[in-house]
């Protein structure tokens, strides 16, 4: 059912004092937030936790990282301006030639641009600033102190017959081909991991620094899928990970930065940027260059 219903009425069923939700920057995530907590009952607490980054996304930044301002150059170089509030590592209104940019010389001045090898730059220190107080080993599960209690009158929750709603899913879904190369689950996730022959096996990653970019290597992580499904935390792989950094410290750096640094960055713009999933929000001389080029021949018209 729609969470904005459904999950005040088993609050208020169950006498719930607290609830516990995930963070996510997008906006029906967001929206879902702000309506649960309008109608939980009073004396309700809310906590939303940022459980898919390590350092929670309000913490690194309090506004959009990686805008800089860009003035016309010349036609190899482009002239790139930090707008205010630059990082420690870029003073604002210091000036940085970028050889080879051509494409920023479409820019008119004082436009905004997110140009790619500044904008990790400028929020890489705070995310690096923060990882001592947030990766950290993770603490032991406590066990419950006691089975939910049936007390009359509060919702009790049903038993879940999981493994008839695999064979309806499966029946459903039985036109598409199962996937045979990534195996779910909490325990699969280690594997691909740290397992003989995981990402973190020394025959793998020795091979990643150099060869990661390169789709005929088995060089990836593969880790993708459980981690954008939850079935591992981005904490657990950059620990593991960095215990490996004396003797492979390119490709644990290398990992580290993608697992950790770029991850930050994405949900630092959707977090920052209400129409992030519009065309609106790119740079306005990106939005010239395809309005330039919309009538262009082109072998192939997709749809």
């Amino acid at each position: 059912g729609d969470p904005t219903d459904t999950l005040p009425q088993l609050v208020e069923q169950s006498q719930a004092g607290l609830l516990v939700t995930d963070f996510s920057p997008l906006r029906v995530g967001r929206q879902w937030r702000t309506q649960v907590s309008e109608r939980l009952p009073g004396n309700t607490v809310m906590v939303e936790v940022d459980a898919h980054n390590v350092v929670p996304c309000w913490v690194v930044s309090n506004k959009r990282e990686g805008v800089v301002h860009v003035s016309k150059h010349n036609p190899r170089e482009a002239l790139v301006v930090v707008g205010p509030g630059g990082s420690s590592s870029l003073t604002a209104g210091r000036m940085l030639r970028l050889s080879g940019r051509t494409a920023l010389n479409r820019a008119m001045h004082g436009d905004t641009v997110a140009v790619k090898v500044t904008a990790a730059r400028t929020i890489r220190p705070k995310v690096h600033k923060a990882l001592p107080e947030f990766l950290v080993p993770f603490p032991a599960t406590p066990t419950a102190p006691a089975a939910w209690a049936r007390t009359p009158g509060l919702l009790q929750p049903e038993p879940v017959d999981w493994e008839g709603l695999l064979r309806e899913v499966l029946a459903r879904g039985a036109e598409v081909p199962e996937v045979v190369w990534c195996v779910p689950g909490e325990a699969a996730a280690r594997a691909a991991l740290d397992g003989p022959a995981g990402f973190l096996s020394p025959a793998r990653l020795a091979l990643y620094a150099a060869k990661r970019n390169d789709p005929n290597a088995q060089a990836l992580s593969n880790m993708s899928p459980y981690l954008h499904y939850g079935q591992i935390a981005p904490a657990r792989a950059a620990l593991e990970a960095a215990k490996h950094r004396a003797r492979y410290k390119e490709a644990v750096e290398g990992f580290l930065e993608e697992l950790v640094v770029r991850r930050e960055l994405a949900d630092n713009f959707c977090q920052f940027t209400p129409d992030y999933d519009n065309i609106s929000c790119a740079a306005a001389w990106a939005r010239e260059s395809l309005d330039l080029h919309r009538s262009d021949p082109r072998p192939y018209s997709y749809t």
